[in-house]
């Protein structure tokens, strides 16, 4: 085992072999991300839309 300055010493080097992304790249992969998720939220919204529709038209039918 290790010593805990040993530990840091070693994560620091660790650290500076790290490739950080570009702004970019970040820039990027949020919008994405974001445009991902609202296209997913407006999906769920209709599948429950559509389900409720249905359940309710069954109910409907059956009482």
């Amino acid at each position: 085992m290790t010593n805990p300055i040993q530990f840091i010493q070693e994560s620091i080097e660790e650290l500076k072999k790290l490739t950080w992304p570009s702004r970019e790249s970040v820039i990027v992969g949020t919008v994405a991300v974001f445009v991902f998720s609202a296209f997913f939220v407006l999906y769920t919204m209709l599948i429950d839309f559509i389900a409720s529709r249905v359940i309710n038209f069954i109910v409907m039918l059956l009482t």
